[in-house]
């Protein structure tokens, strides 16, 4: 989103420096390298990393950036969204969703939930 955001505004600055003048365009110029800029940084971020101990989401802030993994908690990834669950009942939604990963690193982390018995593993 930032990248379409930033080429858009950069797009824009540079036909208004040519039409109107420096001032105009510098004007949606600058907002654009920066929104550009932050959709290069985020690109180029992890969707999230995976450890034995926790959950990590880079892009998110606040206590839904982190979670916990239990010991004894098995991990599914064979829906729309990551889910963790413990015992037979407690099911817990994790921050994690399929469409927001690419679709090979998804389908890794599927295999490697299925050969693990569902339990975490190294980041990925």
């Amino acid at each position: 989103m930032f990248l379409a955001l930033g080429i858009g505004t950069c797009g824009l600055g540079i036909w208004l420096w040519a039409t109107v003048g420096g001032n105009e365009g510098m004007s949606a110029l600058v907002p654009g390298v920066i929104a550009l800029f932050f959709g290069i940084l985020y690109v180029r971020m992890p969707y999230f990393i995976l450890t034995p101990t926790e959950l990590i989401v880079p892009m998110m802030r606040g206590r839904l950036a982190r979670t916990g993994i239990r010991p004894q908690a098995r991990l599914d990834a064979g829906g729309t969204r990551l889910t963790m669950t413990v015992g037979r009942r407690t099911t817990t939604s994790l921050p994690v969703y399929r469409v927001m990963a690419r679709r090979s690193d998804w389908e890794a982390l599927r295999e490697q939930l299925d050969r693990r018995g569902g339990g975490p593993s190294g980041a990925d």
